[in-house]
């Protein structure tokens, strides 16, 4: 549903997604790999709307995420990385 506010309500999008980021943290969710998905669109979201903190903290999470998973290939990451570069 917030993927799809995006290019109707942006503030309705990102409150959305932040509010599944913390669900995240709340229910004890495993955060890989569907928490980086979620961290990528919300990042992203963050860089078009003119927001680069934001998306830099945001894919500085996910970052994070990645680093606290055992077994995830290296590449993963590369998104998230190319993401923080913009």
């Amino acid at each position: 549903r917030a993927m799809m506010t995006w290019s109707t309500d942006p503030e309705r999008a990102f409150a959305e997604y932040e509010a599944i980021v913390a669900d995240f943290a709340a229910l004890g969710l495993p955060p890989y790999p569907d928490l980086t998905l979620v961290l990528m669109e919300l990042g992203t979201g963050y860089r078009r709307s003119g927001r680069p903190q934001e998306a830099i903290t945001t894919f500085e999470r996910a970052l994070r995420v990645f680093d606290a998973a055992s077994g995830v290939p290296e590449w993963r990451r590369l998104p998230f990385i190319v993401g923080l570069a913009r």
